[in-house]
């Protein structure tokens, strides 16, 4: 949401970009002897001047990494190329029906009588999951698991408020304290953090791998390293993305409310709890009318 090259030095750059690119240098370091070649070559013995120089190397890689992470974020989302993604685009559009369907069905149960326990809880999960990990509407829904998770958190405040979030946000970012917008960052830097290493470790590991085929120790290192970035740090990924989207819903709420408010009084309007007031907002934002 803000701009990428505003972190450039910060911690969350340091924390999302640096971190895992100095983790994935020395694994890679530590499995293939082609790699440890070059880099006893290129930065040892150990100066000031060669010491200088490879963190110059995994800064610039750091870099260039933040460079093309937004659309790198895109595709793991599933916006690029949604049409080779059909069969995971229908599993997460059955999911959303089924969830929709059993929240439905229980909602009519409770009206006529009182759910049990065993009821209650499904019900509760139901909306959880629908409102953590899917966005708003069947028409919204995204091929990939990660696009879903972030529309979940960017459609909130339209469905709560009735407030575009993109234009909201510069709004949010000046009205908002240090600390909420610091923890938000930190959020970010985690699922950066997780997202980077999937992504660069898995893809690494996989090349190394098959450059390496065999039964040797570069092989099954790299074998160990691609499993890992894959399963365990994507599933790392996701919950980051998760924990970054409550606190963007909780900015969201601390904000808008004062939001709709100050802009109430700005156009003489009278701020009602209803979401028709969030609309003409953003319309106002948005195309001035």
């Amino acid at each position: 949401m803000s701009s990428e090259l505003a972190k450039l030095f910060g911690r969350s750059f340091i924390i999302g970009y640096v971190t895992p690119i100095l983790l994935l240098l020395g694994a890679h370091y530590w499995i293939n002897p082609s790699v440890r070649t070059w880099i006893e070559a290129s930065f040892f013995p150990l100066t000031l001047d060669s010491s200088a120089l490879a963190a110059l190397f995994a800064i610039l890689l750091s870099v260039l990494l933040l460079a093309v992470n937004h659309p790198l974020v895109q595709l793991f989302e599933g916006y690029v190329l949604p049409e080779l993604l059909t069969p995971n685009w229908d599993r997460h559009r059955a999911k959303y029906d089924h969830l929709s369907r059993v929240k439905a069905d229980l909602e009519k149960r409770g009206a006529d009588t009182h759910l049990n326990g065993r009821e209650q809880a499904l019900y509760m999960d139901c909306c959880k999951e629908l409102a953590s990990m899917y966005p708003d509407g069947r028409h919204l829904v995204l091929p990939l698991k990660l696009g879903n998770i972030i529309r979940s958190f960017e459609a909130y405040p339209l469905v709560k408020y009735g407030i575009d979030a993109i234009p909201a946000w510069s709004r949010v970012e000046m009205l908002a304290d240090e600390k909420h917008l610091q923890t938000v960052s930190d959020a970010r830097a985690q699922f950066d953090f997780y997202f980077n290493l999937h992504v660069v470790g898995t893809v690494s590991a996989g090349g190394f791998l098959i450059a390496s085929w065999g039964w040797n120790g570069p092989a099954l290192g790299n074998l160990i390293l691609f499993l890992v970035c894959f399963f365990p740090v994507k599933s790392a990924m996701h919950q980051a993305a998760l924990n970054w989207g409550s606190y963007v819903k909780s900015l969201f709420d601390i904000c808008l409310p004062k939001i709709r408010t100050m802009m109430g009084d700005a156009m003489g309007v009278t701020v009602s709890k209803e979401r028709t007031f969030g609309e003409k907002i953003s319309r106002w934002w948005i195309y001035r009318q």
